[in-house]
């Protein structure tokens, strides 16, 4: 991200434009407010400022919880950053709705592992180092679960529809699953130049 800031930084003008500015956490915004404005505050002393806590540990080194001053920082954003909702842009969508599906565990051994993890990742605060792992395992004890799902859903009509996964070992198991049916695959791993052509595949293709 240095490089990108580097080039924000020479530039008279900047426009960032972004579907989740912020992922998990305030801090993530730091190098955001960097971009557009190169006298914020440094990341140690924004983290000190909008973070109760700040603990050196693991292999990415931080792990940084509960944030405070949040109505100050709110304030601070206003300067920089402009929110649109889905709502107020799309008036023609129809109203969102969610849904739970709850999966049975279909790696018993994977299951194991998970639990023995979640006993050190949910104690009085949630490990952020561990978290990552613990999502990972959760995708692969119910990959056969997932699969099972969706194949079920394309068995019964479903039609085309956008299917999202967090790990690769879940896109990977459901790319093996789905081989009898048509479908397009974008990852982190996929081209750029590629990505385009893909987009315009999926769009174009009534089935």
């Amino acid at each position: 991200h240095q490089s990108a800031l580097t080039v924000c930084n020479s530039a008279s003008r900047v426009i960032l434009l972004s579907g989740t500015a912020v992922m998990n956490a305030a801090w993530e915004v730091h190098n955001l407010i960097l971009a557009v404005d190169r006298r914020a505050p440094s990341r140690e002393i924004f983290m000190q400022r909008y973070h109760q806590t700040c603990s050196k540990s693991g292999k990415r080194g931080q792990a940084i919880h509960k944030p405070i001053r949040e109505a100050e920082l709110h304030c601070l954003l206003k300067g920089f950053m402009i929110r649109r909702m889905k709502a107020d842009v799309l008036k023609q969508l129809p109203p969102k709705r969610r849904m739970i599906v709850k999966l049975p565990s279909s790696n018993a051994k994977v299951m194991k592992q998970l639990q023995q993890l979640e006993t050190k990742v949910f104690q009085e605060e949630v490990d952020q180092l561990l978290l990552p792992k613990a999502l990972g395992l959760a995708g692969e004890a119910k990959l056969k679960s997932c699969c099972e799902y969706v194949e079920h859903l394309l068995d019964g009509g479903v039609g085309k529809f956008l299917l999202f996964a967090h790990h690769r070992v879940v896109l990977d198991g459901l790319e093996k699953s789905l081989k009898t049916h048509r479908f397009i695959r974008i990852d982190g791993s996929t081209d750029q130049r590629a990505r385009a052509d893909l987009i315009g595949r999926f769009q174009e293709d009534a089935t």
